[in-house]
Formats: structure tokens, sequence, C-alpha cells
């Protein structure tokens, strides 16, 4: 029964730890998504002057700080510590895209290739930084399935050793009567 009881308690946090991560990472692509979205208005707008193609850069800019405390909710709550540094330097890059791309792009009434290409520098440190964050995530699920595994296993030696000594005892139960 105990044994039933920790196997249980093991699979439920798995499939609980399992539903948190799968958030999580929807949260992690999300705020990919939202740095994209900069980018991509800034990039369209620097190429073509035409202030329409800021949309995406300020919806992005809008919802990435909100992306951000959900991802760093998210990864205190699983305990997944080693992703917080990475989550602070996406949080920086996003910081320094702004402030050296971002702003001089758009306030510059000329185009800028050099700063374009700096900018997407930027972008792809941020996105190296998600996926680093991604794949913390990924493994966390791993440790947990892996234990949930464990525990299966150490259940079914419990169960087959109960057995075993079953058919033992009834065996010697047997010999003792004859």
């Amino acid at each position: 029964v105990m044994g039933g009881l920790y196997v249980r308690s093991i699979v439920s946090t798995a499939f609980r730890d399992a539903d948190r991560v799968r958030n999580a990472r929807a949260h992690v692509n999300d705020m990919l998504r939202q740095q994209l979205d900069e980018e991509t208005g800034v990039r369209g707008y620097a190429a073509a002057r035409v202030p329409v193609l800021l949309r995406s850069y300020y919806g992005g800019r809008a919802a990435l700080p909100r992306e951000f405390r959900r991802v760093r909710a998210d990864l205190e709550a699983l305990k997944v510590d080693e992703a917080l540094p990475v989550l602070r330097d996406a949080e920086r890059t996003n910081y320094r895209w702004l402030h050296e791309i971002a702003y001089p792009l758009i306030e510059s009434k000329r185009s800028h290739p050099a700063l374009v290409l700096r900018g997407k520098t930027l972008v792809d440190r941020f996105r190296i930084d998600a996926t680093t964050i991604y794949n913390d995530l990924t493994r966390r699920t791993a440790i947990a399935n892996a234990r949930a595994n464990r525990a299966l296993v150490l259940v079914g030696v419990f169960v087959l050793a109960a057995v075993v000594a079953v058919v033992e005892i009834g065996r010697a139960s047997c010999r003792e009567r004859v």
C-alpha cells in the first residue's frame, strides 16, 4: 500500500510538473515572439520609413515585460535556477537592443545597414537565451519522468518480491501438510 501511495505521489508530481513545464515553454516561446515582433517592426520601418510598420514593434514592446515576468515566475516555481541568469541576460540583451538599435533607428531619418546588422546579432543572442531556457525546462521534464520511472520499477520489484514470498510461503505450508 505504501509503495502504491509513493508511486502515485511521484507520478502525480511528474504529471503536474510536465503541465507546468509545458506552460513555461509556451511563455518562453511568447517571450521570443515578442522580441522578434519588435525586431520585425523596426527593421521594416528602417527599410521603408512607413510608420505603420512599427505596429508590431509597439505590440512586442508592450507585451515583452509581461512575458519576462511570466518566464521568471515559471522558472522560480519549477526551481529551474540555472535558467534565471540566462533570463537576466535575455532582459539585458533586449534592453541593449532597444537603446542601441531600435531607438536610434526609429529616430534616424536615414538608413543604417550596419546598425540593423548589429541589431540582428543582439536578437540572435536573445534567441540563444530563449532556446537555452527552453532546453533547461525540457531537461526538468526528463528528470521528473526518470524519477517516476524509477519509482515504478522499484514498486515492480517490491511486487515481484511479495509474489515470490507468497508463493514460497504457500509451498512451505503445503510441505508441512504432507
